[in-house]
């Protein structure tokens, strides 16, 4: 549905006097992400804010809250969720968020990010917000943005185990992941075995490399780093490709592949769609799936859930991890003295008709 300066300025009255909101609104910039509209139809919603008598805009200075609007002077049942540096579609595991929170007599307000939004712009954002909660962080929070979230009160979990502020860390083990889909190629009886992913920097990216190492001297008695195939940042393909991305980065790392003097008779892809441009490259160059390459692919458990899939899945349970730490931070906010905790679910493997015997391949 198409945002309107009047369905607009009507969403905003509702979030200042929810009391969201302290008494300066944030930025025009930050705003207009967040409601996933235009800077002219902002500036128009703010002006009927205004004559309204909700709101003054001061110019340079900012857009401020009327003294005589009556706000909660905090709302402390409000749950805010982000997905940082992520494709622009709407979060698959919003349903289960809302569910939980509402049992808990939490209303979810869902902070709406891009892959270009830095830790500064949620910085920024947050220090305006008048509420508790909690903040999903698909990333690895900066000093900064730890600050701010301290100094808010507001709890939050992220993906990055090592960083000792998070009360809660969570993820899907992708080491085991990348160890059972190796096995599984091994066990078929290939041995030029490839893994293609995005850089996600460290340690995460340090960690898959050198378990990756392990493997193939432990099983070949060789590092096969060349096959290790996960040098691009996914940020560098967003500013690029934009919500193409990881399509781009599949069709790339194909024609890499193809290029190779003894290319790999199976691959490990760690992202859907960049599996599916690069089995079209593949086919673009004549070569078949699983005939001349097989493949294991790395799936979220509700794209298992949603469409028939022919790819050997290896299944990220994330519907079960949001679920389980949202359960948990909520319960934080309940009773703050809650431990530290570490969440680390196991991937598990379907097997279909992409993974096959090297020996099928040179019939």
């Amino acid at each position: 549905m198409r945002v309107t300066q009047h369905s607009l300025a009507d969403q905003l009255e509702r979030d200042i006097r929810r009391g969201i909101y302290g008494e300066k609104l944030p930025g025009h910039g930050r705003l207009a992400k967040q409601y996933n509209t235009t800077h002219i139809t902002l500036g128009k919603s703010m002006r009927l804010l205004e004559d309204r008598g909700l709101v003054t805009i001061q110019g340079t200075r900012g857009t401020f809250v009327n003294t005589e609007v009556q706000i909660p002077k905090r709302y402390s049942r409000i749950a805010l969720t982000a997905m940082i540096r992520h494709e622009n579609r709407e979060m698959p595991f919003m349903d289960v968020v809302s569910r939980i929170c509402s049992e808990y007599d939490f209303q979810v307000v869902e902070i709406k990010l891009r892959p270009e939004d830095d830790d500064e712009s949620l910085a920024e954002y947050l220090s305006s917000m008048r509420v508790d909660g909690f903040v999903f962080l698909f990333m690895d929070p900066s000093p900064l943005l730890i600050s701010q979230l301290r100094n808010k009160g507001i709890e939050y979990a992220c993906t990055h185990h090592k960083d000792t502020e998070a009360r809660i860390a969570f993820d899907a083990d992708n080491v085991q992941a990348m160890n059972l889909a190796l096995e599984k190629f091994v066990e078929l009886g290939h041995e030029r075995i490839s893994y293609v992913n995005f850089n996600f920097g460290p340690p995460q990216h340090l960690q898959l490399q050198q378990a990756f190492r392990d493997f193939h001297q432990q099983h070949f008695g060789h590092d096969a780093i060349e096959l290790f195939h996960a040098h691009a940042y996914q940020a560098d393909y967003f500013e690029q490709f934009g919500d193409d991305y990881a399509r781009a980065y599949g069709r790339d790392a194909a024609r890499s592949l193809l290029a190779m003097a003894e290319p790999p008779t199976a691959v490990y892809i760690a992202n859907l769609e960049a599996a599916d441009s690069f089995r079209e490259e593949f086919a673009r160059a004549g070569r078949l799936i699983p005939d001349d390459l097989s493949i294991i692919v790395s799936g979220f458990d509700e794209e298992e859930s949603k469409q028939e899939l022919f790819y050997t899945m290896m299944l990220h349970p994330r519907r079960e991890i949001i679920a389980r730490t949202t359960e948990k931070l909520l319960a934080r906010i309940e009773d703050p003295s809650r431990p530290t905790e570490r969440i680390l679910l196991p991937r598990h493997l379907i097997c279909r008709a992409t993974s096959l015997a090297p020996c099928s391949q040179n019939v």
